[in-house]
């Protein structure tokens, strides 16, 4: 009935002995929202498939990261995603899959995300993936908002130091388009990131 596609249910968790865990399988998945095209035309054959319309309910962002020099490898444990100004995260909800009307039930300003995956290459990137509904901001900046992502990064016990603290750091307002500011529902915002480590030695100095 349109009751029940007017309020399609949608989350980017999971639940873990009640409390709400995000993976990246959680995280990237995709919804969709479509308008048939409906022929009037009573001399077509009823077999005829009613064409639809899709478009992207979420907005996608992609982070592709690469190490600057050779060595160990490197994992990503988790991201943890802030966002400020009172803005917040839509962590789950229900949908109007006609128009594609989000209505949010979960917020939060913060969440993290456990991914456990490898950075090897200094060529190749490793890609981060979340799929989450849209953070769009005014024209005017009257609602803009910083949203951080801070990696979790594990060496392995090999003695690295990551001296940024591994944060990347981004106004809504910088995102922008000809479409709006923000990260917007059906666009893609890839972000290549390369990560530079440091070895320390605990040694002694030499005298000369």
């Amino acid at each position: 009935s349109h009751a029940d596609l007017a309020g399609i249910p949608f989350n980017m968790y999971y639940m873990d002995s009640g409390v709400k865990k995000y993976n990246e399988e959680t995280v990237t998945r995709d919804y969709m929202w479509a308008v048939p095209q409906l022929n009037t035309d009573i001399t077509n054959p009823a077999n005829i498939p009613v064409e639809m319309t899709f478009s992207h309910l979420m907005t996608y962002l992609e982070f592709g990261i690469a190490k600057v020099y050779s060595g160990p490898t490197v994992t990503v444990r988790q991201i943890e995603f802030t966002i400020d100004s009172g803005r917040k995260f839509i962590t789950g909800g229900t949908y109007d899959a006609t128009n594609g009307t989000v209505t949010p039930l979960e917020e939060t300003d913060t969440f993290v995300v456990t991914y456990d995956k490898n950075v090897t290459s200094t060529s190749t990137a490793t890609y981060f993936s979340i799929i989450m509904p849209e953070l769009s901001c005014a024209p005017d900046d009257s609602d803009d908002a910083t949203i951080s992502a801070k990696f979790i990064f594990d060496d392995h016990d090999q003695g690295l130091d990551f001296q940024e603290g591994g944060t990347y750091t981004f106004k809504l307002s910088e995102v922008s388009s000809v479409d709006g500011k923000g990260l917007l529902a059906g666009k893609k915002y890839s972000v290549a990131i390369r990560i530079s480590n440091v070895v320390k030695y605990g040694g002694a100095p030499q005298i000369m």
